[in-house]
């Protein structure tokens, strides 16, 4: 019980109230529904995912493969690449390509949260349903937390990918950008 006790107040500090996004809609972007509270922690519990994740345009009642540039690193803004299938890295002809994207808080304060892309950098991952499940990131309690009296923010920029033999790929993304 007390570990119980212990977990649910750890998640309690961690989690911030309850953030309203309805969608993203650029090409490059993906929409979501569903509880969107943010934390700082990466690769922590269930409460810092984003549920009903889906890039744009849907392909609802299909699993769709992907792969993402630079993994679980709020630091490094990265491109989440639809590819061919779980065994095959290429990119799909015709593939959708999103970044990850900044967003405001609970207060309404723009560029305080980061939509991360997971898992680790270029691994093959399914979306089941066409459904991913990233990371809510909340820059200026990152910063804080891994550049001790740093402040953050969301920095949108743009990502050029080079994969070996294949085009030259460029996407809108973004991430924590952490200063003194």
């Amino acid at each position: 019980m007390t570990s119980l006790r212990s977990a649910f107040i750890a998640a309690a500090i961690l989690a911030l109230p309850a953030l309203a996004v309805s969608a993203f809609l650029s090409p490059e972007r993906a929409s979501a529904t569903g509880d969107h509270t943010s934390c700082f922690a990466v690769g922590s519990a269930e409460p810092c995912r984003l549920h009903n994740f889906r890039p744009s345009p849907p392909k609802p009642g299909v699993t769709t493969y992907w792969i993402d540039t630079d993994g679980e690193n709020p630091g490094v803004a990265g491109c989440h690449i639809e590819v061919r299938g779980a065994n095959d890295p290429r990119r799909l002809p015709g593939g959708r390509v999103f970044g990850e994207l900044c967003h405001p808080d609970e207060r309404g304060r723009p560029n305080q949260i980061l939509i991360e892309s997971n898992p680790g950098a270029n691994v093959i991952h399914p979306h089941t349903n066409d459904y991913g499940h990233p990371y809510r990131i909340s820059c200026p309690r990152w910063c804080a937390a891994t550049q001790p009296g740093s402040r953050g923010s969301c920095l949108e920029v743009t990502v050029i990918v080079r994969r070996q033999g294949e085009e030259e790929l460029r996407c809108r993304s973004a991430r924590c950008n952490c200063t003194r």
